[in-house]
């Protein structure tokens, strides 16, 4: 059998058991495509020039910006409000309330752990997204507490004309 033969199929055999290994342990742990989510937004936010302060850093100790600031350090992308199934349809007009966001996209089972989420025993099937041009306040990056994702605070809320879509989308 040809070496370079050899060579991929053991390369191949390292990469199953690799993913073999992950979904074992997906159960337990945090999802492997949650974390190179995580891991992928940390590298957008660096290579943009973006610090991510530590989670325990207060929010009134965080860079206040703008949505057009935070829109370019994400290169365009959208921020995400995950929620409780009781909270859909509560947010469709906008909200002037504190709300805690994250430009990463993580599967439900782990959205309670990593975003250290309120209510752990309920997961988080639907969220918004919001277009952070469309808000005029947001404070962050930072790394969240008890937890392992990135979020952003938008201390005064989010206006109706954030919402990407008129509705939730259920993630699944």
């Amino acid at each position: 059998m040809p070496s370079h033969f050899l060579a991929c199929h053991a390369l191949t055999k390292c990469l199953l058991l690799r993913c073999y290994l992950c979904l074992r342990v997906a159960s337990n742990f945090m999802g492997c495509a949650s974390r190179l989510a995580i891991t992928l937004d940390e590298e957008m936010l660096h290579s943009s020039g973006t610090t991510i302060y530590p989670g325990i850093t207060a929010p009134s100790s965080l860079p206040k910006k703008t949505g057009a600031q935070v829109s370019k350090e994400l290169g365009g992308r959208l921020l995400l409000r995950y929620l409780l199934a009781t909270q859909i349809g509560i947010f469709y007009g906008g909200s002037n309330k504190l709300h805690f966001v994250t430009p990463t996209p993580i599967a439900p089972a782990d959205t309670v752990s990593i975003l250290a989420l309120p209510a752990p025993g309920t997961s988080r099937d639907f969220a918004m997204l919001l277009d952070p041009k469309q808000i005029p306040d947001i404070w962050g990056p930072r790394y969240v507490r008890a937890g392992q994702g990135v979020e952003y605070l938008l201390p005064s809320g989010f206006p109706q004309s954030a919402l990407v879509l008129p509705w939730e989308v259920q993630i699944v």
